[in-house]
C-alpha cells in the first residue's frame, strides 16, 4: 500500500539524514581536533556513532516529511506509469529485461532531478528557511552538485535497481528501491546542505 511505502521511505530518509549529519559532524575541524579521553570501550563506541547533542532534529524531520508527502507518492505513481507504458511483467524474457533497464534509466535520470530539487526546496521550507534569502540561493548553489552525487549513487546501485524492476512485482518495487534510497538520501542530504555557505556568506 502507498501508506506503507511512504512511512518506510520517511523512516529510511531519517536514517540517511542522520548519516549525513554524522559525517558532517565528524569531518568538521572541531571534531578532527577532539580527542577521546574516556577509558571505557563502550563510551568510545558511543562517541563514534553519536554526534553528542549536535543532531538537527528539524532538518531530519523536514527530510522525512518531504519524503512522506512528496517523494514517495511521486515515486509510487511514476512506477505505475512506467509499468503502464512499458510493462515488465509481460512479454519475452529479452523484452522484460529491456523494459526493466528503461525503468531504471527513467528512475535515475528523470526522477532524480525532481527529487533533488524537492529535497532542497520542500525540505528547506519544512526547516523554516526563507524562500528568497536561503532556499533559492541554496538551490542555485547546490543543485547540480547534489544531482551529480545522486546520479553517481544511483549508478552504483543500478544492478540492484535492475533486479528489483526485473523480478519484483510492482507493489514491492518502491519498498526495494527505498532500501537503496537509504544511501541516496544520506548523499543528497549532505550535498544539498552544502549551501549553508550561502547563508554564512550573506551574514
Amino acid at each position: 500500500p502507498l501508506l506503507t511505502k511512504c512511512v518506510s521511505g520517511a523512516l529510511l530518509s531519517l536514517v540517511g539524514d542522520y548519516g549525513a549529519q554524522w559525517f558532517e559532524h565528524k569531518s568538521s575541524d572541531e571534531q578532527q581536533q577532539h580527542k577521546y579521553e574516556g577509558n571505557s570501550m563502550l563510551q568510545h563506541i558511543i562517541s563514534l556513532i553519536t554526534i553528542r547533542g549536535m543532531y538537527d532534529y528539524r532538518r531530519g524531520w523536514a527530510i522525512a516529511m518531504e519524503t512522506f508527502l512528496l517523494s514517495c507518492p511521486l515515486q509510487h505513481f511514476a512506477y505505475d506509469y512506467f509499468e503502464s507504458i512499458l510493462p515488465v511483467e509481460s512479454g519475452s524474457e529479452l523484452y522484460r529485461s529491456f523494459a526493466a533497464m528503461v525503468h531504471v534509466f527513467l528512475d535515475c535520470v528523470a526522477l532524480d532531478g525532481i527529487f533533488v530539487a524537492s529535497t532542497i526546496i520542500v525540505g528547506g521550507i519544512f526547516e523554516g528557511h526563507s524562500l528568497t534569502s536561503h532556499i533559492l540561493p541554496n538551490l542555485k548553489y547546490t543543485y547540480f552538485s547534489a544531482l551529480r552525487a545522486a546520479l553517481l549513487t544511483n549508478l552504483s546501485f543500478a544492478p540492484v535497481e535492475f533486479l528489483s524492476f526485473r523480478f519484483l512485482p510492482l507493489p514491492l518495487r518502491v519498498l526495494s528501491v527505498n532500501a537503496v534510497d537509504l544511501v541516496w538520501n544520506g548523499v543528497v542530504s549532505f550535498a544539498s546542505h552544502g549551501g549553508a555557505a550561502v547563508e554564512n556568506a550573506a551574514a
